[in-house]
């Protein structure tokens, strides 16, 4: 079992596996409910995450390993449940990036294929200057991914909308 170094309560660094930093940030429910991840998410991701000598683990992922055993190279670990905090296994299943693009689009999830008008550029440059709100939430605002909107930010994209 791995082992990863941890401050105990009194700041000293201790010896914690892998899975027991994850299981102390999983609130355990019934087989047939969400086991819900507990320990904060940061940024803009919705599914949770923890570090193993400094490598970023999505929870959901750590999961399937946990239970399953190593997720092949090329392969996706996908919610049933389509709640990004869920870590039950029996939630989980193993897809392709087009079956996780399926599944996105049978479950409403996807905004694909909007199609920004100038107009709506020039404002989005207007929220972003102002600062007034966060790029995710211009984002769904818009009806577009972040990276769209962090694009337009930094001149990669509609460059020619000035303000």
């Amino acid at each position: 079992m791995r082992q990863t170094h941890n401050r105990n309560s009194s700041g000293k660094f201790c010896k914690v596996s892998l899975q027991d930093k994850f299981w102390c940030n999983v609130r355990v429910s019934d087989a047939n409910q969400c086991w819900e991840w507990t320990a904060p998410v940061c940024g803009g991701e919705k599914y949770g995450r923890f570090y193993d000598n400094n490598r970023r683990i999505q929870a959901h992922i750590a999961s399937w390993v946990i239970h399953n055993g190593p997720v092949d190279e090329g392969k996706f670990v996908l919610h049933k449940c389509d709640n990004p905090l869920c870590v039950n296994p029996n939630h989980l299943f193993i897809g392709t990036a087009s079956d996780n693009m399926r599944d996105m689009v049978a479950k409403g999830r996807f905004v694909g294929g909007t199609k920004l008008k100038e107009g709506e550029v020039w404002l989005i440059k207007i929220l972003l200057k102002s600062k007034l709100l966060y790029q995710k939430d211009i984002a769904k605002m818009f009806r577009v991914n972040r990276n769209t909107i962090t694009a337009i930010n930094v001149g990669k994209r509609w460059e020619k909308v000035q303000l």
